[in-house]
Parts: structure tokens; C-alpha cells; sequence
């Protein structure tokens, strides 16, 4: 039977814990002689010297005293207070986390979409101002193609001009040999009458006859010499005036080439023109939503301070509450002080004597002692 008390003893004193419900340690097994389980810690020592069996004690006085098993009325409205004011703070700051999550998503997405924008106008600048150089440059060649075609015709013309009076020169000179040709044969033909004529008498003037024919062979070479220079200058002439004719038709297509080139220049530059108008009311359209964003930013700005502040507001009420709290942990340290600082076993266990200790504690000291352990429970 001693060893049937034994084994169902053991199990209890293993699982039993500290009946001070700040504590609840594992309490040791009695000792090897047996004996009256423990109850509280037996070796456990809270600041200010007191045991877990005095604290409990202490702490079932004070209920006794108040009247009550609860916690104090005191502590659980403050508790409810910190309670309702955290949740109210909950909700402000979770619909700030979603606003403030909206806006700067809003924003990103803005900002994204504006540099977009931003870019592909840049890049169609840059096409209209590419477009408006190359047009400009076609311009200026088909102004220098204008130039080159005017002073080769102008040069033509010269060459021309040039050509028609050498000609003229030569036909000149042709009609000159003619007539000194016709006045040599008039010559030649009076001086040979006069040869036959004075043939007998005059040997002298048949020489000079023979240098007369001479002569007259001569003028004929030199005027066949000068048929066909008179003839090449023709041909050269007609070569000069058909090529003139040709150079002209050139210019003149070149000139309507050019002139076509101009018209397209032109269109090009005025439809680059409307481009950059365009382009710029884009831009003007696109800095008036920016602006329209900055507006929606600032109110949304303006909204999270409301939300800040009323975040503030509710701060300041937890820290309130809080401090209520604290008020009424020190009211309890203090009560718990004065009923372990009571002089007698008598004093503390009397529920009245116990009342009108608190009551004259409350009534009469408004701040804990210099000497209050802050860590107590």
C-alpha cells in the first residue's frame, strides 16, 4: 500500500504549479519523508524580499478589500478605450495605405504614359526637323542646278553669238575675194586684149600679163580657199545654232525639272511646317494634363495630411489612454504596497480594516513612493 501511495502521489506533485498566478512555476516534489504538498514556490524571491505565498496573499486581500474578482473597473475601460482607439486608427491608416497606394500607382502610371509621350513627340520633332533640312537641301541643289543651267545657256548664247560672226566674218571676206576675183578676171581679160593687141610691140607688158594670170591663179586659189572656209563656217554655223537648239531643249527641260523640284521642295517645307504645328499643339495639349496631374497630386497630397493629421488625433488618444493606464497601474502598485507595508496578520485579513486601508491610501498620497519597485508585477 506504502507503494501504491507513493506512485499515485508523485504524478501530482510533478504537475502542480505556484498557486500565484503571476508565477505559476513548476513546484518541487516533497522531500524524501514525504509531507504536505507545496502550494507556492518555497525558494522563489520577488523584488522586495517578498515570497510568491506573500503576493498571493497580498494580492487575494486586495480583491477581497475591492470586492471584486475581476480587474479593476478602472483598468478594463482604459483597456477598452486603448482597444476601440487602436481600432480606429486601424481603419484611417489602412484607407491611407490604400490611397497612398492608388496615387502613387496613378502617378507611375501618369509619369510612364507622359514620358511616353514625351518621347515619341521628341522623335517626331526630330523626323519634321530632319524633314524640313533634306527639303532645304533639295532646295538649295536645285537652286545651284538652276544656276548651272542659266550660265551654260548663257554660255551657249555666247559660243552662239561668237560662232554667227565669225561666219558672218567669212562670208564677208568670200564676197571680198569674189569681187577682187571678178575685178582680177576684168583685169586679166582687159590686159590680155591689150597683150594681143600690143603683143609685137610690147614684150614687157606680155610678161606682165603672165604675172597678171599668175596672179589671177593665185586670187582663184585663194578664192576656193576661202569658198571653203566660207562653206565650213556654214556647216560649223548650222553645228552651232543645232547644238544651241539642243542646249536649249536641255535647259529648258532641266529648268522644268528644276521648277518641279521647287514646287516639291516647297510642299515639303509647308507640310513640314503643319507637322511642327501639330507636333506643338501635342505638346501644349500634353503640358495641360501634366498640369491637370499636378493639380490631382496636390489634392491627393492634401488628402493624405488629412489623413496624417487624423492619424495624429488618434495617436494623441492612445497616448491618453495610455497614460490613463499607467495611472491606474501605479494606483494598483501603491494599493499592493500598502497592504504588504500592513503591520499586522489581523489588519490583512479583515476586509474592512483592509477597505479602509486603501481608501486612506488613495486619499492620502497622490504619487507612488520614491522606493516603488517599477518591475513588481
Amino acid at each position: 500500500m506504502s507503494s501504491d501511495a507513493v506512485t499515485v502521489t508523485l504524478p501530482e506533485a510533478q504537475t502542480a504549479l505556484c498557486g500565484f498566478r503571476h508565477c505559476r512555476h513548476p513546484l518541487p516534489p516533497p522531500g524524501p519523508r514525504g509531507g504536505r504538498p507545496y502550494e507556492f514556490c518555497p525558494d522563489r524571491v520577488w523584488p522586495g524580499g517578498k515570497s510568491c505565498k506573500q503576493l498571493a496573499a497580498a494580492e487575494q486581500a486586495l480583491r477581497d478589500a475591492l470586492g471584486e474578482t475581476d480587474p479593476p473597473t478602472a483598468l478594463r475601460d482604459a483597456t477598452d478605450t486603448f482597444a476601440d482607439a487602436a481600432r480606429q486608427v486601424r481603419e484611417p491608416l489602412q484607407a491611407l495605405s490604400g490611397v497612398l497606394e492608388t496615387v502613387s500607382a496613378r502617378m507611375e502610371d501618369e509619369l510612364t504614359a507622359a514620358a511616353a509621350r514625351a518621347d515619341q513627340a521628341d522623335r517626331a520633332a526630330s523626323d519634321a526637323a530632319q524633314a524640313q533640312h533634306d527639303a532645304e537641301e533639295r532646295a538649295q541643289e536645285a537652286e545651284r542646278e538652276r544656276d548651272a543651267a542659266v550660265a551654260e545657256a548663257q554660255q551657249a548664247r555666247t559660243e552662239a553669238a561668237d560662232a554667227t560672226a565669225t561666219a558672218e566674218r567669212a562670208v564677208a571676206e568670200a564676197d571680198a575675194a569674189g569681187l577682187a576675183r571678178a575685178r582680177a578676171e576684168a583685169t586679166a581679160e582687159a590686159a590680155i586684149d591689150r597683150a594681143r593687141r600690143a603683143e609685137d610691140e610690147n614684150k614687157v607688158v606680155r610678161a606682165h600679163a603672165d604675172e597678171l594670170v599668175q596672179r589671177l591663179d593665185e586670187l582663184r586659189a585663194q578664192l576656193a580657199e576661202r569658198t571653203g572656209e566660207r562653206d565650213t563656217a556654214h556647216a560649223a554655223l548650222e553645228q552651232h545654232r543645232e547644238r544651241s537648239r539642243d542646249l536649249e531643249r536641255s535647259l529648258t527641260e532641266r529648268l522644268d525639272t528644276t521648277g518641279s523640284h521647287l514646287e516639291q521642295a516647297r510642299a515639303d517645307l509647308a507640310s513640314a511646317a503643319e507637322r511642327e504645328r501639330e507636333l506643338r499643339g501635342r505638346l501644349d495639349d500634353q503640358a495641360e494634363e501634366h498640369r491637370v496631374t499636378e493639380r490631382a497630386l496636390a489634392d491627393a497630397q492634401a488628402d493624405v495630411a488629412a489623413h496624417r493629421a487624423e492619424a495624429e488625433r488618434l495617436r494623441d488618444r492612445i497616448g491618453t489612454a495610455e497614460r490613463e493606464r499607467d495611472t491606474v497601474d501605479r494606483v494598483l502598485h501603491r494599493i499592493n504596497d500598502a497592504v504588504l507595508a500592513a503591520d499586522s496578520d489581523a489588519t490583512r485579513e479583515d476586509p474592512g480594516a483592509l477597505r479602509e486601508l486603501v481608501l486612506r491610501e488613495l486619499l492620502t498620497r497622490t504619487n507612488p513612493p520614491d522606493d516603488a519597485d517599477p518591475g513588481r508585477p
